[in-house]
């Protein structure tokens, strides 16, 4: 064999010269003809489909067919109909179809890959056994050689960085001999790149070989595999396979370096496929120290410069293969970038780490796989995991370098894991084969100490989990280096986040494994209790004997001033920039072992609730079998990491450090750090009471911040936050009680809180907003936080949303809002509009509130404690004391006085009592101070709240109902005022009496906001009317309405409710046209200016219209007719005459308006509609008489059944007396006694008409007889069956609707494209589905071309994905989502991260009957532009090349 690798190694040399893998199998394994023939012969036909899927493009499982978790059909193997009834589901994640392979599927799914087929052929076939000693030694040769290739590669890979290797291969790939000395003149490169080439060639030419030796070929599939499980070498336990594993770990990313896109896992799997989860898994964890490398790089200027040229360079090459870089400034621009980095390279003293994950773990960590979750838990090799682990942490603790890409491939192995649902249950059986027969005992008792330090915490994954996580050595003062006192750079601030997320995901998947084990079938109350027991004791015996051991941060902290900043003379900002750059380095304090004893300690404080702080303290004597003095000193240990930890981070004011450290991460890595540091500050007082505050005071002081100023205000910052809520607590605590019925009393009431918050800006919210607002100030979501909320909530169901329960108050606390200003904002500005008080706007009333109810013994009781600890009068003074001397200066600090003063009411009272003189000549002495001018209104507040010892307060009612109560009355005289004048106005008690809005904005101009009296503007939209054939949704009725109403319009008129002065509206129109793009096509530029609505025509308000002003709107509405088309009904019958084609157009309009009037009246009145039929009805007189004066004789003849309906008699009553013949009295007695005929009937719309036509009309209380007409009843009835037919289509839940319509696929590409994962849509009209982008190469997209082709350019989608409402028109086009379906307990809408067709919850989303009546209302009125507004965006947006 050792011949053959110096053949393999000699051929490796020629790696430029590409090859042909039938050359390597005859040069290298064999020549013989038999043994190529029975190579050929033993391949058998693929009846597996194996269709590589890429990621995004939508595949299937069906979980009836296959239980293995992993399996995917493709499209074309997916037939819905074998699948009637079965549990599948769609996903979009990339791999490969297994239809046909016969491991997975027992039947077959499909014709074309029937796994029947395969029955009687011969996979055993006898291998010659000279073929066999031949492939043996081929697969070890190989395999040897790539070992000592890796070995080599890892001896040498740290003296040469990839910038110069980069560098170096480009030079050589286009002969720059220049750049090539350069780079040979630093480094002794040549040898070692030729070595990396090697094995790069070396590792493709073992895979193609391989891969063309078990492609179709089962026999020597199987011998392979058995091949690669045997040892490398006689004496060793290492296989061929675990020595691949092994080198491919090392050589990976020299791989990725040279775009080698050759995928190990692929052919492992190929390979071994039965057994491939389970063999996989364990090479995976066996390896797992080899596949995770760390790669330091030294910072230079130019580094990312270099990498993004010779990248850009390499993708002109792939654009054109004939490329050549012929540019001399090109290749010198390189040479210089080249100098001045080898300048910087051996001078930087800036190292950075860049953590490399493996492909084949990324791979095994995308699964959840029982299998794999079994050899995880049970198998041999998770020891190595856990190893890889503790390494990673300890790396993250080396002195002076800086971590640039987060190693947290590990632990998103675990993590994987643990999503899976048998995780507790298997977590479970290892604690009982751990411990034995005492199992019962401790799932049923309360275990002795002596039980608890017998247990070793390696022998459980979990806990062996929290040891790996303890084993880092802090960084110290000896290993900082004095150069690095530079200002925060970008190295460090990365370097910082990346420590402080990474910290944050050990601990969610610290918390998640407990979680899942706490919620095994098995798991009892007293198991939960001594399992926290355990951890903390384990966890407080690994702080004494692993961190404790290390000097305290203030040692180190001296060190550094001692030796440097106490010696130089040196200015506050040269101090500052030392101490950040050393409180950086001494940041890496390995206190994640302390935030695990913190979170356990607090686990047990609410598994017990205690009131007592002696009971605490005698609890953890006994556990942790220490007197407390000791136990103190340790913890003040913890304390002090804990303040080093706080202030580092505020001290940066860095901001993504800062929202980092508060869980605002981009990541998904979102863990509220921060909440750890200051529970436990306040668990700490809890215990130690003022000794324990006087140790947080010290902690601050003994960082030695270079101004006093700068502790002060990072001090009280963090003193507000312990004293505000419990928030902190619930953050670190929730996951561990989310899954019970009932929180504990802390957690409830800290959520108890936040909702009373969040709930004062608004009476009712959307679950899914309280959650949003949740998320923005600071609070952890957990997955079963709904049935806590709903404890404080009621759902009301007429709105699908929550409100307060009547036992809560809605309440301010400006402290607790903090992190989000603009929530905060939203709400001083409805406190300011309900009338509150300024102490209210200024301090808010939470406080207030939480002292009302403190007298209750479960209340608050661990803040209660704080507060009262935190606020005696001598604190106070203190505070007094500070500002005197100008050390903090901040509203947050005036906050905390106000805290203080009134708990010392409360707790103090006496003792406040006696001194309030005094403290009313500390005010106002702080008061005059000019440092302090912006806090003169806090000052003034503090001064009346003790001289009119109104400590109570006031907490408003801040419903909806009180604020707008107390607006009217505020208001009231102004109403007065107004309308004083008016009352005694015919026209208004005219319209007062119709019904019509009293408003006054409605006698406004809606941009100057003056009163309108005459040349009143309208806008209106005129368009070709949406024939009603077009909704088949219910064509029978349609069908029957064109057999009863003979006369059809062709014009739809549409407009929006604004209102302006004629000269207002100019003026404003002019400057949105002078601003709009000039690409914009010439229908989106004349919009309302106010809503953006479309617009066509404006039509002036004024019965003594100018005859300037008619002929104007006159020949607008002939030109946009004319517009409309020559398809245009009008145009094309009229189109020699324009007085008839504008008589049409008017008697079209007038039907449009008179049919809305019945359609929807309320809709009629909002858009004034009464007002535009009213001039229509003024305007078409004036036309006719006009031209009757220029002596136009006509002679129109309609001709109208005038006992038809009430639509015919109108229009017969407007032929005979306006068009025919102009007469005004009988046109108005004809109006009034159609009016009083059905006046019992509709009496809205008899007075709306009566108004319109100058007709009053006496309200008779005699019963008549309730006539019935059969225009108006159409509506109804047509409004009636849409809704009916709508359910029918959409389902009434959620689940109906998507089981429905998902088989059917998209009407175009009959598939589903790659854009499954934005969304799928169904048409209300005609239930057809489609893909919500362009697959059809459409010139619009799918969606609008639907909508042009089928429904005349309308129509409504529904998304199969969130449910939600979508409305259409071609070219108006409009994607504004509209909730359809919300959840019944608590109205929150359908996510689209949550779509999974398992999901057993859609039957509880059901469909909005408001939605389904406003559907079935547009479709009546044929007016698809109600409540549409236009986007003012890019001109590109009004093309749809391929959207919507």
């Amino acid at each position: 064999m050792k011949s053959l690798i110096e053949k393999i190694d000699q051929r490796c040399n020629f790696y430029e010269e590409e090859f042909e893998v039938q050359d390597i199998i005859a040069t290298l394994i064999t020549k013989q003809k038999s043994h190529l023939n029975f190579i050929e012969e033993s391949q058998v036909p693929n009846y597996q489909c194996q269709n590589k899927l890429e990621n995004g493009y939508i595949v299937f499982q069906c979980f009836t067919c296959s239980q293995n978790v992993n399996h995917m059909i493709c499209q074309e193997c997916f037939d819905f109909e074998r699948h009637t009834g079965h549990q599948f589901v769609p996903i979009g994640t990339g791999g490969q179809c297994d239809c046909g392979n016969s491991n997975v599927f027992q039947q077959s799914l499909c014709n074309t890959h029937n796994n029947e087929h395969q029955q009687g052929i011969n996979q055993n076939l006898q291998i010659p056994q000279d073929l066999c000693q031949n492939l043996e030694n081929f697969i070890k040769a190989c395999a040897t050689l790539y070992e000592q290739y890796s070995k080599l590669i890892l001896k040498q890979q740290n003296q040469f960085p990839e910038t110069a290797i980069k560098l170096y291969s480009f030079s050589l790939d286009f002969n720059l001999p220049n750049l090539q000395n350069l780079i040979e003149s630093k480094f002794q490169i040549a040898t070692y790149t030729t070595l990396l080439s090697k094995c790069q060639f070396l590792f493709e030419l073992f895979y193609n070989a391989i891969e063309f030796l078990i492609n179709d070929n089962p026999t020597l599939q199987h011998f392979i595999a058995y091949l690669l499980q045997q040892p490398l070498q006689p004496d060793s336990q290492q296989t061929i396979l675990e020595s691949i594993i092994q080198s491919y770990g090392i050589t990976e990313h020299i791989f990725q370096l040279f775009d080698l896109s050759l995928d190990l896992t692929d052919l492992i799997y190929r390979l071994f496929k039965n057994q491939f989860k389970q063999l996989f898994t364990q090479l995976c964890l066996k390896k797992q120290q080899t596949l995770i490398s760390y790669h330091k790089i030294v910072v230079t200027p130019n580094n990312d410069i270099i990498q993004e040229l010779i990248t850009e360079i390499y993708d002109s090459i792939q654009d054109d293969e004939e490329f050549t870089i012929q540019d001399d400034n090109t290749i010198q621009d390189i040479m210089n970038q080249a100098q001045i980095y080898f300048q910087a390279l051996f001078t930087s003293k800036l190292i950075s780490v860049d953590a490399r994950n493996s492909q084949l773990v990324t791979w095994i960590t995308s699964f959840q796989d029982k299998q794999i979750l079994e050899e995880f838990i049970f198998g041999n090799y998770t020891c190595e995991l856990f190893k890889a682990i503790q390494k990673q942490y300890q790396y993250f603790h080396q002195p002076n370098e800086y971590i640039i890409s987060a190693p947290i491939q590990p632990l998103e192995l675990i993590d994987t894991q643990l999503q899976q649902k048998e995780f507790g249950e298997l977590c479970m059986i290892q604690l009982q084969q751990i411990f034995g027969k005492d199992f019962n005992y401790f799932l049923n008792q309360k275990v002795n100490n002596k039980f608890l330090r017998n247990y070793q915490m390696n022998d459980h994954i979990i806990t062996t989990l929290i040891n790996s996580l303890s084993e880092a050595f802090p960084a110290v003062y000896e290993s900082y280096r004095q150069e690095n006192n530079i200002p925060l750079n970008a190295y460090a601030k990365k370097d910082m986040e990346i420590y402080i997320s990474y910290q944050g995901y050990a601990l969610d998947i610290v918390n998640l494994s407990i979680q899942n084990l706490f919620s095994s079938k098995l798991s009892t109350i007293q198991f939960q209790k001594n399992f926290i027991d355990l951890l903390i004791v384990k966890c407080y015996n690994f702080i004494k004997l692993k961190r404790n051991i290390f000097s305290s941060f203030d040692f180190e902290i001296k060190k550094l001033y001692n030796q440097y900043l106490n010696n130089l003379n040196q200015t506050n900002d040269q101090k500052s920039i030392m101490i950040i750059s050393m409180c950086l380095h001494l940041f890496k304090n390995a206190s994640l072992l302390d935030k695990m004893f913190i979170i356990f300690l607090y686990v047990h404080f609410c598994q017990k609730e205690y009131k007592n702080p002696a009971d605490f303290r005698q609890y953890l004597s006994e556990l942790l079998e220490e007197p407390i003095e000791i136990i103190k000193n340790n913890l003040q240990r913890i304390l002090l990491r804990s303040i080093q930890t706080f202030t580092t981070v505020f001290y940066t004011e860095d901001g993504d450090i800062i929202n980092s450290y508060y869980g605002f991460s981009d990541s998904s890595i979102n863990f509220k750090n921060e909440s750890i540091d200051t529970a436990f500050g306040k668990l700490y007082i809890f215990l130690f009471d003022q000794i324990g505050l006087a140790d947080i005071y010290q902690a601050f002081q003994v960082i030695q911040l270079p101004t006093m100023v700068q502790t002060c205000e990072i001090t009280y910052n963090y003193f507000m936050r312990m004293m505000t809520s419990d928030l902190d607590v619930f953050n670190i605590c929730i996951v561990y009680f989310d899954k019970n019925d009932n929180l504990p009393n802390i957690l409830q009431q800290a959520l108890q809180k936040a909702i009373q918050n969040i709930l004062c800006s608004s009476s009712y919210y959307l679950y899914s907003t309280i959650i949003n607002k949740f998320q923005s100030i600071g609070i952890s979501v957990t997955p079963h936080l709904e049935k806590h909320i709903l404890k404080i909530c009621n759902f009301d169901t007429s709105v699908n949303k929550l409100t307060l329960k009547k036992a809560y108050k809605q309440i301010y606390d400006p402290n607790l809002l903090i992190l989000d200003i603009n929530f905060k904002a939203v709400l001083i500005e409805k406190l300011q509009n309900s009338q509150a008080t300024q102490r209210m706007l200024t301090f808010g009333n939470g406080l207030e509130y939480d002292i009302q109810q403190f007298n209750q013994p479960d209340y608050h009781y661990l803040r209660k404690l704080i507060l009262q600890v935190m606020c005696s009068v001598p604190t106070l003074f203190q505070s007094f004391n500070l500002m005197n001397s100008g050390f903090i200066e901040t509203e947050v600090f005036l906050q905390f006085i106000y805290y203080q003063l009134m708990c010392a009411n409360y707790f103090y009272n006496q003792e406040l009592k006696a001194q309030t003189q005094n403290i009313l000549n500390q005010l106002h002495n702080l008061r005059g101070n000019q440092k302090l001018q912006g806090l003169q209104l806090h000052f003034e507040q503090l001064i009346l709240l003790l001289q009119k010892q109104s400590f109570n307060g006031d907490i408003p009612n801040l419903s909806l109902s009180n604020i707008s109560k107390q607006k009217a009355q505020a208001s009231k005289s102004n109403y007065k005022l107004k309308y004083g004048k008016l009352k005694n106005s015919k026209s208004l008690l005219n319209l007062m009496n119709q019904h019509f809005q009293s408003d006054s904005k409605l006698q406004q101009c809606d941009i100057c906001q003056q009163e309108l009296q005459s040349n009143k503007v309208l806008l209106i939209y005129l368009s070709q009317r949406i024939p009603s054939i077009n909704y088949s949704i219910v064509p029978q009725l349609i069908e029957e309405a064109q057999n009863t109403i003979n006369y059809s319009t062709t014009i739809s008129i549409q407009n929006c409710y604004h209102k302006y002065h004629a000269h207002c509206f100019e003026e404003a129109f002019l400057d949105i046209l002078h601003n709009k793009s000039q690409g914009i096509p010439e229908w989106q530029k004349y919009a309302c200016p106010i809503c953006l609505h479309c617009f066509n025509v404006q039509i002036t308000m004024n019965e003594d219209i100018s005859p300037s002003q008619l002929q104007s709107f006159n020949q607008s509405l002939l030109f946009i007719v004319k517009q409309l088309g020559e398809q245009q009904a009008i145009v094309q019958k009229y189109q020699s005459n324009e007085f008839f084609m504008l008589v049409e157009i008017y008697m079209q309009m007038v039907i449009n308006l008179i049919q809305n009037l019945f359609i929807n009246v309320q809709e009629f009145q909002r858009l004034q509609q009464n007002l535009i039929l009213k001039q229509l009805i003024a305007s078409l007189g004036l036309t006719i008489e006009n031209f009757k004066i220029c002596g136009f004789i006509h002679d129109i003849d309609y001709h109208f059944e005038s006992e038809k309906s009430i639509l015919i008699s109108l229009l017969d009553t407007i032929d005979k007396h306006i068009i025919k013949a102009s007469n005004q009295t009988l046109l108005k007695d004809e109006v009034l006694k159609l009016a009083t005929k059905f006046y019992h009937s509709y009496p809205q719309q008899m007075e709306i008409l009566c108004q319109c036509f100058g007709v009053e009309i006496e309200k008779n209380n005699n019963q008549q007889l309730q006539l019935k007409d059969e225009f108006a009843e159409y509506y109804v009835l047509l409004q009636e069956q849409l809704r009916n037919q709508i359910i029918n289509v959409l389902g009434d839940n959620f689940q109906k609707f998507h089981d429905t319509f998902f088989p059917n696929q998209c009407h175009y590409c009959q598939s589903y494209n790659e854009q499954f994962s934005e969304d799928i849509l169904v048409c209300i009209l005609c239930s057809k589905v489609f893909c919500f982008k362009n697959c059809s190469n459409f010139e619009y997209g799918n969606l609008n071309m639907h909508a042009l082709q089928e429904h005349n350019s309308s129509s409504f989608y529904v998304s199969l994905i969130n449910g939600k409402l979508v409305q259409i028109q071609v070219p108006l086009g409009n994607y504004q989502q509209r909730i359809l379906y919300s959840n019944k307990r608590n109205g929150n809408p359908i996510r689209n991260e949550s779509y999974n067709l398992l999901n057993e919850n859609w039957k509880d989303f059901e469909i909005s009957q408001n939605r389904i009546r406003e559907i079935a209302d547009v479709i009546v009125w044929n007016n698809y532009q109600t409540g549409f507004a236009l986007l003012q965006i890019s001109a590109d947006h009004f093309y749809y090349q391929g959207e919507l």
